[in-house]
């Protein structure tokens, strides 16, 4: 299904408009539209779906229904400028449901070096272009699961304390609480791995 979804998505990008130009596009029936929103994206969200699921093929498959999802809710979408915050939230949700639904004992996050591109073309795409280095996915799998969402979002993600907020439905000052004890663990995690690298 994977290969099918991006096949579709496989076309020329639309000129460069913001996000909403592109949605209003999209519900015109532009497929450009739609493939531009899908190639802005696509690697942030599958950074997000992978610190939900901490499991490669979970994240695929979860970003998959995501991006159908939307599209197929595109016209639910309220605007204005905030396209990546939906998108993220509609993943948290999914994410959530569907650990309700399976009750999955979650295996240990993969590194970014484990992850493999077997052959699915598509990954290569938008795989190769992670950012998050081995040893900060590492860093990152020390913390507990909400903490490592909370940290993705503000570090990686560069989001707001408001944005993450109206993503996780967490206050702005729990999160900046949350935020501070995240980087003393990173902190304490780090000299203890660079004592070990001497």
């Amino acid at each position: 299904m994977f290969g099918i979804l991006w096949a579709w998505f496989a076309v020329e990008p639309a000129p460069m408009a913001t996000d909403d130009e592109l949605v209003r596009a999209a519900l015109q029936g532009d497929r450009r539209a739609y493939s531009e929103l899908y190639r802005r994206h696509v690697t942030s969200l599958f950074r997000y779906a992978l610190s939900l699921t901490r499991n490669q093929i979970e994240a695929e498959d979860l970003l998959q229904e995501v991006f159908i999802q939307a599209f197929n809710k595109l016209s639910q979408y309220q605007g204005p400028n905030i396209f990546k915050r939906w998108l993220f939230r509609i993943c948290r949700n999914m994410a959530f449901n569907r650990k309700a639904k399976r009750k999955v004992e979650e295996s240990p996050m993969e590194s970014h070096a484990e992850i493999t591109l077997g052959a699915r073309e598509p990954q290569k795409e938008w795989l190769k272009d992670l950012e998050v280095q081995e040893s900060t996915q590492r860093l990152l799998g020390s913390l507990s699961p909400e903490l490592q969402e909370i940290m993705l979002l503000r570090l990686v993600e560069d989001l707001s304390y408001r944005e993450i907020s109206e993503i996780t439905g967490l206050t702005e000052v729990n999160l900046r609480q949350m935020i501070s004890r995240g980087l003393g663990k990173l902190r304490k995690e780090w000299s203890a791995h660079a004592v070990h690298q001497t």
